[in-house]
């Protein structure tokens, strides 16, 4: 079986321009989508929202990352900044700064 992943983007802000080193910093959402039958339920609820990082932890997550990249973090302020939400079919959709 093939998956079926989309991705986006949305760029929060580009800054930091270094010429020298050729580098900047980018501050970016990324939002991701795929199905996992696995994850299908008949909860009351049309999509369930996840935002427990153990239970996160324990689900398939695609392993992207970004080539050439020399330093790379996810926002972490009090909490993980993540949404993961699960809807009926096992559409998952996952969202993080």
């Amino acid at each position: 079986a093939v998956l079926q992943l989309h991705l986006g983007f949305y760029i929060e802000s580009v800054s930091n321009f270094r010429s020298q080193e050729m580098a900047f910093d980018v501050d970016l959402y990324m939002y991701t989508s795929w199905r996992d039958g696995r994850l299908a339920h008949n909860s009351t609820e049309q999509i369930v929202l996840i935002n427990d990082r153990r239970a996160r932890d324990l689900m398939w997550l695609p392993d992207l990352y970004f080539a050439n990249a020399r330093h790379c973090k996810f926002q972490e302020v009090t909490v993980p900044n993540f949404n993961l939400f699960v809807a009926r079919s096992g559409t998952i959709s996952y969202s993080l700064r």
